[in-house]
């Protein structure tokens, strides 16, 4: 009498791939969440400015901001150290009318009170105006309206956009394997991510009919707008009397893998066997080297001026400098007063280096001691000589 092992088959695994995250994606990934950290980090919003006149008539401003908790920066003007408000106007982001006040001392450091729009800057630079012009003003508080914060709008939708990034990342990426448990009529896909985030999916064998392949393409982060992405696939569970199911939650990389995948469920199932579909066109492997080939050739003119053109440059500036030393004379300025030279203004702390030619130039200087602040002043520049002046 023949013996038959009642026992049920043991499980069999079948490697499906290992699948490994792009480094280009972990690069703008990266970008993205550094991009979100600052601009969190930045989203300081301007709670209060405020100035208190002591009976000595010393001035103490205190600037408070918030980020995570309240910053406080103050600065102590003695006596008459304030010389001089100034109201600036620029043009922000999309051509935004926005102002600036600034408080500068005797030797024109300033200190910035607000920025904010046109309108909102120029009455706070009245308030401040005001408040230095009468003595009997013991102090003045400046409160700015709340509104939206740009940096946690900016943080905010990178640090979105990273998780999506991340998610990508995980989702695609790892080693996978496929169980086939003819006992208990379940198939179980395994999925080890980066060692450490493990996750399985059940399928039951009941009432499977067909494996079938959905073949499409994959967009990754550093895929361009007109880019279709890289070749994926993902099995597709036919059932006899239930809805289709995903073998995977999303398509993976790759082409061949997905194919050979199938059949193997096929044959551990017991499903008759498909023919692999025929490919027509570019074959899924080319030869090595071709691909960089034809990027080359697609590229080149592009590579080729976007080189060439800043190395064409570089040259023609080298020579033009090399011209205008042999001609002229270099000039360095070193600004320990606020002074302006040929349209640019300096700083306390700033410094500028030029070539010019051979002659007399003069530079205005900030003192709030003579009429109308500001005082001239003049230097000569020598040719094949390097001039030092500095604005005190």
């Amino acid at each position: 009498m023949g013996y038959r092992d009642p026992s049920p088959p043991e499980p069999r695994m079948i490697p499906y791939g290992h699948f490994r995250s792009r480094k280009a994606e972990w690069l703008i990934g990266f970008i993205v969440l550094a991009a979100a950290l600052g601009s969190l980090a930045a989203m300081t919003r301007r709670l209060s400015f405020e100035c208190v006149r002591d009976a000595e008539g010393t001035v103490r401003c205190t600037d408070r901001s918030w980020w995570v908790w309240t910053l406080a920066t103050e600065r102590t003007f003695g006596g008459d150290a304030i010389r001089s408000v100034e109201w600036v106007r620029y043009s922000g982001n999309r051509g935004k009318e926005m102002g600036r006040t600034d408080i500068f001392d005797a030797r024109g450091r300033p200190t910035s009170v607000l920025r904010g729009s046109r309108r909102e800057a120029h009455e706070h630079y009245l308030a401040v105006r005001a408040f230095l012009d009468d003595p009997s003003q013991p102090s003045l508080t400046i409160e700015r309206q709340p509104g939206v914060v740009v940096g946690l709008v900016v943080g905010g939708l990178a640090l979105l956009w990273f998780v999506f990034i991340a998610r990508s990342i995980v989702r695609t990426a790892g080693r996978f394997e496929v169980v086939v448990d003819e006992g208990r009529g379940r198939l179980t896909v395994r999925a080890t991510r980066f060692g450490f985030f493990r996750s399985a999916r059940v399928h039951p064998l009941e009432g499977l009919a067909h494996v079938e392949v959905e073949h499409g393409h994959l967009r990754r982060a550093h895929h361009g707008r007109g880019s279709k992405g890289e070749p994926a696939a993902r099995l597709r569970l036919e059932y006899e009397d239930e809805l289709p199911r995903k073998l995977t939650p999303m398509m993976l990389p790759g082409s061949e893998v997905h194919e050979d995948l199938a059949e193997r469920l096929r044959e551990a199932t017991g499903l008759k066997p498909e023919p692999r579909p025929v490919v027509v066109g570019e074959p899924e492997s080319a030869p090595k080297g071709t691909a960089a080939a034809d990027g080359w050739k697609r590229h080149r003119w592009g590579l080729i001026l976007g080189l060439g053109i800043p190395l064409i440059g570089v040259a023609i500036a080298v020579l033009v400098q090399v011209e205008t030393r042999a001609s002229g004379g270099s000039v360095e300025l070193r600004s320990e007063r606020r002074c302006k030279f040929r349209g640019a203004e300096l700083l306390p702390g700033a410094a500028m280096t030029m070539v010019l030619d051979p002659g007399a130039y003069t530079v205005e200087l900030f003192d709030p001691d003579v009429d109308g602040m500001w005082r001239t002043d003049a230097f000569e520049v020598r040719a094949g000589e390097a001039t030092t002046y500095v604005c005190e």
